[in-house]
């Protein structure tokens, strides 16, 4: 009996025994941990996608009008050929996406539907990015500022590559970084299709590509030939494109002259916490949280560097600067490195070329290592403190963020101005689209029941006059006895001009007008009728 006994006691736990056991709780409570923190990041992107969504009905403004031209009714070759063609500088990836998503509703809403998924997944792409710098509480932070980027909101409402190039720069950089580890042949292919993805949505994403390269090159070497054949696939791939489209020479003719003033050196910041449309910090919409941003992050790099210092004098001669240099390596070098890639590029090309292309779109592929940075730089200023500014700057960010969905920051309701012009419109009529005329598609044209897809977009009630002037138009009119109605900008001086235009003043009576259809800024449209006085 005794014997049966002592078999079934267990054997005293040895030290490796035990030392197993605690591995085993660690890795359990690290697995809680990350279910935890990515149930915590599925929140935060669910409430990023509200807020996108909120505001991805609004009407198309902007270079987004191209973006519709190039792709509403054309079969995929014609959208690669108009692209290739047309005036558009960017590579076709987002075009040719934009055209699928078309298909699922109403064409000039569902065009930013790649926007909004992107710049939706873009906030747990970041969160594992800064999860491979710094873990889990930096990750989570940069999850957290990604969700209320004002930047990040408004590029994805906007028809444009530009979300989608963010997310492509975090996700190339997250694979590279596995690559190198692991040294698996899969990653270094995710690595090159990422690459490739970033060549075909923006040109300018080659500065997040050089520097990933550069920093790889110097601190692996051992994996130097992986990483040469990958960038030299995408580059070949990205190659293949420039090659078959051509070279814009007359693109740069399309921005203003570069000059060095106070505009170039507030860019930057925008990425953080702002708006693209406003060029002054103090128009910036919610300019006390963004002070209130800055201030929590420069309180954290204060302390961060303090702590730093302090930690570093009381640490042994023998273990100053054998501390994780890889991790360093990743986090204060690549980071920043990547964060500054965007801003720095843009500003060579602008003085390289004379243009001035140091606007925030043009640096989005450093976006998300912008966010980490400011991430790294907040939890780093201590358990308690870091918790206390993380939340001050998360808070900030989102009160900025939630400015952004008042009346005043929408884009002109052309929807409201399309609907009046279409109830109101006799059938013989003779429409004139005044709508910022140095745009060549103007912003009626996805919005009015009978729209041409001429670029310059001027319509007539179910014939379509591709190219034709304003003489032209009125012209027609007076052959035709029709109606006449003009769309412009709203101003009592720009009203006064267009009643007293002498092109028709003599010949067509006031009949009608209205104003107001604009959010942003107003627009009017006056409704003329043939009223000729004959002799």
């Amino acid at each position: 009996m005794s014997a049966s006994i002592d078999e079934e006691m267990p054997e005293p736990l040895t030290p490796t025994s035990r030392s197993a056991a605690q591995s085993i709780l660690i890795s359990a409570d690290a697995r809680r941990l990350d279910r935890l923190a990515w149930i915590v990041v599925a929140a935060l992107s669910a409430i990023g996608f509200s807020v996108r969504a909120a505001g991805n009905g609004q009407s198309l403004m902007a270079d987004e009008l191209f973006a519709w031209f190039e792709t509403a009714g054309r079969p995929l070759s014609g959208v690669l050929e108009q692209v290739r063609g047309g005036l558009e500088l960017s590579p076709p990836l987002y075009f040719l996406v934009a055209r699928g998503t078309q298909l699922v509703g109403d064409p000039s809403v569902t065009i930013r539907l790649p926007s909004l998924i992107s710049g939706t997944l873009l906030i747990p792409a970041v969160y594992g990015l800064c999860r491979e710098f710094a873990g889990r509480r930096a990750g989570l932070t940069a999850a957290a500022l990604t969700a209320t980027s004002s930047i990040g909101v408004f590029y994805s409402n906007e028809a444009r590559p530009y979300a989608m190039l963010a997310l492509a720069s975090a996700l190339s950089t997250l694979v590279l970084l596995r690559a190198l580890r692991s040294d698996r042949g899969g990653y270094w292919l995710a690595y090159a299709l990422a690459t490739i993805a970033i060549g075909y949505l923006h040109y300018f994403g080659v500065f997040v590509v050089a520097v990933q390269f550069v920093w790889a090159a110097v601190t692996h070497r051992a994996q130097l030939k992986a990483l040469i054949v990958s960038t030299g696939i995408a580059g070949l791939a990205v190659l293949a494109w420039v090659t078959y489209s051509g070279v814009k020479s007359d693109s740069t003719n399309m921005l203003p002259p570069f000059a060095m003033n106070w505009d170039v050196l507030e860019f930057p910041a925008r990425l953080f916490i702002g708006y693209p449309f406003f060029f002054k910090f103090s128009e910036i919409p919610g300019v006390g949280t963004t002070i209130v941003f800055a201030g929590s992050i420069a309180t954290a790099a204060v302390m961060t560097i303090i702590g730093s210092v302090r930690a570093r004098q009381s640490a042994p001669r023998s273990d100053r600067g054998s501390q994780s240099i890889g991790s360093r390596r990743v986090t204060w070098v690549l980071a920043p490195a990547l964060a500054l890639a965007g801003p720095v590029g843009t500003l060579f090309v602008s003085l390289a070329g004379g243009s001035m292309v140091t606007v925030t779109k043009y640096s989005i592929a450093s976006l998300p290592a912008a966010l980490i940075c400011a991430a790294l730089i907040l939890t780093n200023a201590g358990r308690r403190a870091g918790v206390v500014l993380s939340v001050i700057a998360v808070g900030a960010s989102a009160w900025s963020c939630g400015q952004l969905l008042k009346p005043e920051y929408q884009r002109p309701d052309m929807r409201a101005a399309a609907h009046w012009i279409d109830s109101n419109s006799p059938a013989n009529v003779v429409l004139i689209n005044e709508l910022n005329p140095a745009n060549g598609v103007r912003p009626l044209a996805p919005y009015l029941r009978t729209p041409s897809m001429d670029p310059v977009s001027i319509f007539v009630q179910g014939i379509s006059f591709r190219t034709k002037s304003t003489d032209y138009l009125v012209g027609e009119a007076n052959a035709r006895k029709s109606d006449l109605m003009i769309v412009f900008n709203d101003s009592p001086a720009m009203r006064e001009a267009v009643i007293n235009d002498p092109r028709w003043a003599s010949k067509f009576s006031l009949v009608n007008e209205t104003s107001g259809l604009g959010v942003a800024s107003g627009y009017r449209v006056l409704h003329f009728k043939y009223a000729a006085v004959t002799d």
